[in-house]
């Protein structure tokens, strides 16, 4: 019975099922293509979110410039840092201060005391972790960002507020010794390059390099019979730190007052001169320049139109 009703009804209607079928089917597959869309971008979000992770963190890519570190000078890197680490932490000043450089603990803390008080008091009032990041390399000079953040295993907290940073630099003395530079101090590059110029003659001994600036020692004579100026103070940018790229860099104001005395005959003066020029891998400092020198400085004193002045190049390279 039920047959031949549904026989029958198949008969009649069989335009509008064929018609409705086609409407299902067509619902089926874009329903179908769709839920194939939504699982390609969930997977490919998926996978993104990994990398991304993934890529959050890599000590061993180098950040800034220079040659990528290999994974195997990371590690020997970071076993000194670890160390270092420990030692402040532990309150082992003496061991820390033995991974320091000579030139670090001349430049920052000629005593261990200095170490104390300048570096750790502050910054190992509670034990401390730290995640290490390459971030500029030359040569046998790895620096580092080092952020310290607290040791939860300790203090059983998270405070965003304790989180700092510190640019470290670790350098190979020997196949098995490796020493520090910290605070942002790079080394100390020696130069011993001399120049002249008809007023002066000048030496410039080394610089000491920071991540952020840079301090050239200089010794100035003065060649002249009479007493001169090394510069008026008139003009702010008289005294350049130029180089190969073209940039130039202006003196610091804490260094300007330096250059305001009188300089003797046969005397000579040995000064420091910083500039606010970030280090950079890619960027050699060519020479220094001073124009505002003045070596009539009667003349100079008595008449304000006074416009005569002597210039030096000094050498860096």
């Amino acid at each position: 019975m039920f047959r031949r009703w549904l026989s029958s009804f198949i008969k009649k209607n069989k335009d509008k099922i064929l018609e409705v079928g086609k409407k299902l089917g067509l619902l089926c597959l874009i329903a179908l293509i769709a839920t194939s869309i939504i699982s390609i971008f969930l997977n490919s979000k998926r996978t993104q979110e990994t990398e991304d992770s993934i890529s959050i963190y890599n000590p061993e890519r180098t950040m800034i410039s220079g040659k990528k570190i290999t994974k195997e000078e990371f590690e020997k890197d970071d076993n000194v840092v670890n160390s270092f680490i420990n030692y402040c932490n532990d309150l082992n000043m003496q061991s820390a201060y033995k991974l320091l450089s000579d030139d670090c603990k001349k430049e920052l803390y000629p005593t261990v005391e200095d170490f104390k008080e300048k570096y750790c008091s502050n910054l190992f009032k509670e034990k401390r972790e730290y995640n290490l990041q390459s971030w500029m390399n030359e040569g046998d000079y790895h620096i580092y960002r080092l952020r310290f953040t607290d040791d939860m295993l300790s203090s059983g907290v998270y405070n965003e507020e304790n989180l700092t940073q510190d640019y470290i630099t670790v350098f190979k003395v020997s196949d098995d010794e490796y020493k520090l530079n910290i605070n942002g101090f790079i080394k100390i590059e020696e130069i011993n390059k001399e120049s002249d110029a008809n007023a002066l003659k000048a030496l410039c001994i080394n610089k000491k390099v920071y991540l952020d600036y840079e301090v050239y020692t200089i010794k100035l004579k003065n060649k002249t019979s009479e007493n001169i100026l090394l510069d008026t103070g008139k003009n702010t940018n008289s005294v350049v730190l130029r180089c190969e790229n073209n940039t130039k860099y202006f003196l610091h104001k804490s260094n300007s007052s330096k250059l305001y005395d009188e300089l003797s005959t046969d005397v000579i003066r040995k000064l420091e001169f910083r500039f606010d020029k970030p280090y950079s891998v890619n960027s050699e400092s060519s020479y220094i320049e001073f124009s505002d020198i003045v070596t009539d400085i009667n003349e100079y004193k008595e008449n304000k139109g006074y416009k005569d002045r002597e210039s030096i190049k000094v050498e860096l390279k």
